[in-house]
């Protein structure tokens, strides 16, 4: 019996498009920069004392949401992470050693700004006042939810990272 593929989803043919795009020359290093630019911005922005009794947590924790929106890789749930992450990087090996090391340097980078955003939820939740309002608890909860997927994201890429660094070590890349 002859098996049909499967057709791709919107989401696998928007990943690829993705894919391609970012594997133009130049193209993840802007896209890297203007992250940057943005964390940069985003961590110029005055944090409100949770002394204040005009401190609203949405107005804080939205601009948390915007860097996460940016930041994170829309692969789906964790159990398809190496998946994803080792068709992209059979690709970036089969464009040669540039962007070998484009994509290492992209992996760390995008290592670096998860914890610079798990600071940011930190720093949210620790000046959100305890004991408030459902709208402060629903903020509470949305943190400690973001915090939780940005966590194991960034981890995956610290481990991606490390992983390579021991290899190109070992074999004196």
């Amino acid at each position: 019996m002859k098996k049909h593929p499967s057709k791709p989803t919107g989401n696998s043919k928007q990943q690829e498009a993705t894919d391609r795009w970012l594997s133009k020359p130049g193209i993840r290093k802007a896209q890297n920069e203007k992250a940057r630019i943005r964390m940069q911005r985003e961590k110029a922005m005055p944090v409100p004392s949770h002394r204040s009794p005009r401190t609203n947590s949405s107005t804080s924790l939205q601009p948390v949401r915007t860097l996460i929106a940016h930041w994170k890789m829309e692969w789906a749930s964790e159990d398809v992470w190496a998946r994803e992450y080792n068709l992209m990087r059979t690709r970036v090996y089969e464009q040669g050693e540039s962007s070998v090391k484009g994509f290492w340097n992209g992996t760390r980078d995008h290592a670096s700004e998860g914890r610079e955003i798990i600071d940011k939820i930190m720093e949210f939740i620790c000046h959100t006042k305890r004991g408030g309002d459902d709208h402060q608890h629903a903020n509470l909860v949305e943190a400690c939810n973001m915090l939780l997927s940005t966590v194991l994201e960034t981890k995956f890429f610290e481990c991606q990272a490390e992983f390579y660094d021991e290899q190109c070590s070992s074999c004196l890349c």
